[in-house]
């Protein structure tokens, strides 16, 4: 016998209570609306057992998790959530076309369970195709928007391993013969159960990693899209720094400032302007320049250079072993090329 009660009310805790003479504290967590943690416990003649699936009643960009809690008896199962469940209705239909499931409670909780578990694999499986996307949008332009599906991930593998590592004890004493209730025979499907739950586990964890390794790809995007902005502004300080000190200078209103008489002086000025900004702008050019042949040089050579240098245009490094000059300029040109 099978017996299925969704949204308990006060009416169904009287027939757990009166009819199957189940524990106060079990209907208790029954009748509760809270998401209690994985459990089993044996008591004269049934085992009680607290397992948990996916909500997909609830629309949320987290995942929610649900609680079916269940009676195993000899010849009985009774089980019982305060939300839908598309595992009971699956095993429903399965009854339906096979009614010998109903001769057995610990086949017919072994059934539930394992349905239970296995509608976790879409969520997984969705959840691993977010991560994909978050790891093409963390490198090419991150926003807001992807810190916040990052931290959606984190959130909703965080609540997966919570249900996922519990129910793996859950099944492991099953499997062990820990309660004389169910049989023998049944408790290697239950082990059947276990292993699900641990490759789930090991998925969940790598969906922990990945974010993990998303978020941290992303703290260090924003921050060199930040130093370049940095890098930008000290360009164009350096450069109107010095252009406004010689404008304050020769701006003040001083009588006596000889040079303001000078014939030439205005030319003068803007000749040094204009030599500034020209130094400036060619001592950034050169310095990356510099930076770019030197990545080069330690990738003609396959080492870390110990002194890279600009001779006659070419890339050398001094801790290259005896080359040949013209191997050299081999290797230099195929750089130069790439």
């Amino acid at each position: 016998m099978w017996l299925d009660i969704a949204e308990t009310t006060l009416a169904d805790t009287d027939v757990l209570r009166d009819v199957f003479k189940f524990h106060p504290l079990t209907i208790e967590d029954c009748l509760s609306p809270e998401i209690h943690p994985s459990k089993i416990e044996e008591f004269e003649g049934y085992v009680f057992l607290v397992g948990h699936g996916i909500n997909y009643a609830v629309e949320s960009d987290v995942v929610e998790t649900s609680e079916v809690a269940m009676y195993i008896g000899p010849n009985y199962v009774v089980t019982n959530h305060n939300f839908p469940v598309i595992a009971t209705e699956t095993v429903r239909e399965r009854v339906l076309r096979n009614h010998s499931l109903l001769m057995n409670g610990d086949f017919l909780a072994h059934a539930v369970l394992d349905e239970l578990i296995q509608d976790v694999l879409p969520t997984i499986d969705h959840m691993s195709e977010v991560i994909d996307r978050i790891e093409e949008e963390v490198l090419e332009r991150p926003t807001t928007s992807t810190l916040a599906a990052i931290m959606r991930v984190k959130r909703s593998a965080l609540r997966l391993q919570r249900i996922v590592v519990p129910q793996r004890e859950t099944m492991i004493k099953i499997s062990r013969g820990e309660f004389s209730t169910i049989d023998l025979e049944s408790r290697i499907y239950y082990s059947n159960v276990y292993d699900l739950l641990v490759r789930i586990g090991d998925r969940v964890q790598s969906l922990r990693e990945l974010a993990d390794g998303a978020l941290s790809i992303y703290f260090a995007s924003v921050g060199f899209r930040q130093n370049e902005t940095m890098r930008t502004l000290s360009i164009v300080a350096a450069v109107f720094l010095p252009l406004g000190l010689l404008a304050g200078v020769y701006g003040m209103n001083f009588e006596n400032m000889p040079e303001l008489g000078w014939k030439y002086m205005y030319f003068i000025v803007l000749g040094v302007i204009g030599t500034t900004v020209v130094t400036v702008g060619w001592s950034y050019w050169a310095r990356r320049i510099l930076v770019r042949r030197t990545r080069t040089a330690i990738q003609v050579w396959g080492i870390p250079a110990k002194q890279v240098f600009l001779r006659g245009g070419r890339r050398a490094a001094t801790d290259a072993d005896n080359v040949s000059e013209t191997e050299i300029n081999a290797r230099c040109k195929s750089a130069n090329n790439s």
